[in-house]
């Protein structure tokens, strides 16, 4: 990612299963507001814990099972530039659904 994280978008899945995780999908919303904007997006039926889509540029990034802080630390270090984890790798899905 590196320092151009800041032209991507953070998209929270607002589906009713992932709305179940409000608090995480908040957290890693706060800890990356000041590198990448966040917004939500609709169900992307994956339903596997709380859901995120990153987009950067015309790349799309779908993550699921993003809980826990160390996830969310891995998912910053990601955004500021470092190697994606084999943790953080490991929560990619496939895409599910357009924009």
């Amino acid at each position: 990612m590196g320092s151009d994280a800041m032209n991507s978008e953070l998209l929270i899945c607002r589906g009713k299963d992932c709305k179940k995780h409000r608090k995480p999908l908040r957290r890693i919303a706060d800890d990356v507001s000041d590198v990448c904007a966040t917004g939500t997006i609709k169900c992307q039926d994956i339903c596997k814990g709380p859901v995120l889509v990153l987009i950067h540029g015309e790349h799309r990034y779908w993550f699921k099972k993003m809980k826990g802080k160390d996830i969310r630390q891995s998912f910053r270090v990601w955004l500021t530039g470092e190697p994606m984890s084999p943790r953080l790798e490991s929560r990619l899905v496939k895409r599910r659904r357009r924009r």
